[in-house]
């Protein structure tokens, strides 16, 4: 239902693209109109077609900084956007983003509160990892924050994207020939075509392969768990949101802005990536595997002519793998700490 709803604000705010002219292009960036249709009469009235609704409403007066900018809206979505004169995607990024935030809000409290019913500090570290992975309550609390954090990576490459139209001038960035809208973005997890290349399926079949073995070799501590409806739900927003959100500002944003600044695709791969894991380390102890996939779809992005579709597909079926792998494991009934039951409502948790 969430997804359904964040689906439906972004609908709203897809772009009409001029064939002619940047998504990101500043408003007064020359623009020509279109060759007249080829059945047109020739005293037919020739007029151009409006301005990328995107467009900054004034011109820049020189090229707009690539860091803070984008970084403010990192954690302010939609700032640099209202900035730019993008008033519509303002809104989504600001709108999605209190509304998470408000979510986040809420269930963290809930959240909170349930711990001190449960003495959670006398619960054991499996305990806790287990009742965060598989109860309804934690969950949503780790998808609202999941949501806000998304849409403020959305909002920092979008910034990124309009600034990088605003040094074309001066020759820089010119290695970004391809473009991607958001539009782009959130459709291609599903873009199966990409299972045709063996960039894609290799990857996926490793991933799969890890992921058959840790519902196979259980500790005594362990058992198999089955995969419900809530499982499958959870599966696809989170690893949705990662493929998305993670591949726009780590190799969307950063690894081209580290590749400006040092002009090596080498140095510029293994920063983000770099990057990427440390920002794994509140879920993984030693994101060795996050730092190796980071690297990985960094070179594919590469290869791909800087465009991101790739690797968001990859990324999303990855994170599906693992977490459906993950989900199918918990601690047997009388290892479990215990919690109150929660109603999973669906379009009421939304809101409340």
């Amino acid at each position: 239902m969430r997804i359904v709803w964040i689906f439906f604000l972004l609908f709203l705010w897809m772009p009409r693209i001029r064939a002619d002219a940047s998504w990101f292009a500043p408003a007064d960036a020359p623009r020509e109109p279109l060759d007249a249709s080829w059945f047109a009469p020739a005293d037919a009235p020739r007029e151009p077609l409006d301005a990328s609704w995107f467009a900054p409403a004034d011109a820049p007066k020189e090229p707009q900084n690539l860091y803070w900018r984008p970084i403010l809206s990192l954690f302010l979505p939609g700032l640099d956007q209202y900035a730019q004169g993008h008033t519509r995607s303002g809104l989504v990024y600001s709108s999605v983003w209190a509304g998470s935030l408000i979510w986040y809000t809420n269930r963290a409290r809930k959240l909170k509160d349930m711990h001190e019913d449960m003495q959670w500090d006398l619960w054991t570290e499996s305990q806790k990892s287990d009742f965060a992975q598989h109860e309804e309550l934690p969950r949503q609390a780790t998808l609202a924050l999941q949501y806000t954090l998304s849409i403020g990576a959305l909002s920092a490459w979008h910034s990124f994207r309009s600034g990088v139209e605003t040094h074309r001038a001066s020759g820089r960035f010119a290695f970004l020939e391809h473009e991607e809208t958001p539009m782009d973005l959130l459709v291609a997890p599903f873009e199966f075509s990409h299972l045709q290349r063996k960039t894609t399926w290799i990857p996926l079949l490793v991933a799969a392969g890890l992921g058959a073995m840790g519902p196979n070799f259980l500790s005594e501590d362990y058992q198999r768990d089955p995969f419900s409806s809530a499982d499958a739900f959870h599966t696809a927003a989170i690893s949705y949101n990662a493929g998305v959100a993670e591949e726009a500002l780590f190799r969307g944003y950063l690894q081209p802005l580290f590749y400006d600044q040092t002009h090596s695709t080498l140095w510029a791969n293994t920063l983000q990536a770099t990057l990427f894991a440390l920002a794994h380390r509140g879920t993984v102890e030693r994101p060795v595997a996050q730092a190796g996939i980071g690297f990985y779809l960094g070179w594919l992005q590469q290869k791909r002519n800087w465009t991101l579709s790739e690797s968001i597909f990859i990324h999303t079926w990855w994170d599906v793998i693992a977490l459906s792998s993950s989900y199918l494991v918990r601690l047997k009934d009388d290892k479990r700490g215990r919690a109150p039951p929660v109603i999973w409502l669906p379009g009421v948790s939304f809101l409340w």
